[in-house]
């Protein structure tokens, strides 16, 4: 059992070192992308801050819309209509 348990310990450092080069052989390809990509997120930012202020004023306009339709709807109760 032990055996087994040191040949998987073994081969799993294999393997690590070999993830490792690919990281590595890939990190000059992929560099200028994850950089171009953290610009373009950076971009984002006050466009995603729009939204969220656009999607806070609907919000609010939503509520009032069922205040209003509560209260219309109770007065036209209250008033038999």
């Amino acid at each position: 059992m032990q055996a087994k348990v040191a040949g998987l310990e073994k081969k799993k450092l294999e393997e690590e070192k070999t993830l490792e080069a690919i990281f590595e052989a890939t990190k000059g390809k992929t560099e200028p992308i994850r950089m171009e990509m953290e610009a373009k997120q950076k971009d984002l930012i006050p466009l995603k801050k729009k939204v969220n202020d656009v999607q806070q004023k609907v919000d609010v306009a939503a509520s009032e819309i069922k205040m209003c339709t509560y209260s219309t709807s109770t007065y036209v109760d209250m008033m038999g209509c």
